[in-house]
């Protein structure tokens, strides 16, 4: 039974589960290892500047270093893949991405609405079939023309869009480093490189022969650590600078 509260307690023992996103205030007490400094002000970063990823991050880091916990490969990699997805978007509030998911229905929709009646009118396929090197020419309106064109430049502009690693890596940039410095390929590839990863193992499997293993989960996620941690590191700098000017200012 849960309460409006997001909190159930599970059956016979009145253990009590958090449902909802806040994370812990004692990691520890949370975790079975001891986290790296480089976790701990990870996750304190997220508090501050994402506070909807810190409790997927603070589970993440959890599971890590867990290995009984059920489908922890899948949790793990779906985590640090909508960090991915998400966290420009919330260090840049004017970025979108956009999915063809959410543009090639509506626009494969307006073509078949656009193209109804020739296939109606002006297309028979079974005289295809039977006369495959036919060059019957058909009109088709401006209109028609207009739907595919808008599908294809849509397209194009998903296609072309930047990487989510590049997109990461330079809103981190944006907000940390030297005004007009650009991330090098080397950490954009890093990015690149970790999240394809984890969105490959991300997804659940119908095969238990390609489930995903342990192999490289580790070092993989470490590496994206690492590479986000390097990047934020001046707003630790900065804000213990400000720390110790207040500190000086009220003593």
């Amino acid at each position: 039974m849960c309460d409006d509260s997001g909190l159930g307690d599970a059956p016979g023992d009145g253990t009590r589960f958090l449902m909802d996103s806040i994370p812990s205030k004692n990691v520890a007490q949370r975790s079975p290892a001891e986290w790296k400094p480089h976790q701990q002000e990870l996750l304190k970063w997220f508090l501050e500047v994402a506070p909807s990823l810190a409790a997927p991050y603070e589970a993440a880091v959890i599971m890590i270093n867990d290995g009984i916990i059920p489908a922890r490969i899948h949790l793990i990699c779906h985590i640090v893949r909508d960090i991915y997805n998400e966290l420009p978007a919330i260090l840049d509030g004017n970025y979108s991405r956009l999915h063809g998911g959410a543009v090639y229905p509506a626009a494969i929709d307006k073509i078949a609405i656009a193209f109804e009646s020739y296939f109606v009118e002006s297309f028979d396929p079974s005289a295809d079939k039977e006369n495959p090197d036919s060059s019957n020419m058909i009109s088709i309106s401006m209109h028609s023309i207009r739907q595919v064109y808008a599908l294809v430049q849509q397209h194009e502009t998903i296609k072309n869009q930047a990487s989510s690693g590049r997109v990461l890596a330079e809103a981190l940039y944006r907000q940390y480093a030297t005004a007009g410095s650009m991330p090098s390929d080397r950490v954009i590839r890093t990015f690149d490189k970790a999240r394809v990863w984890f969105t490959r193992r991300a997804h659940l499997v119908r095969d238990p022969n390609k489930l995903p293993t342990d192999e490289g989960l580790r070092d993989n996620f470490e590496a994206f650590e690492r590479t986000l941690h390097s990047l934020i590191a001046p707003h630790f700098t900065i804000k213990g600078e400000l720390d110790d000017i207040l500190q000086e200012a009220n003593s």
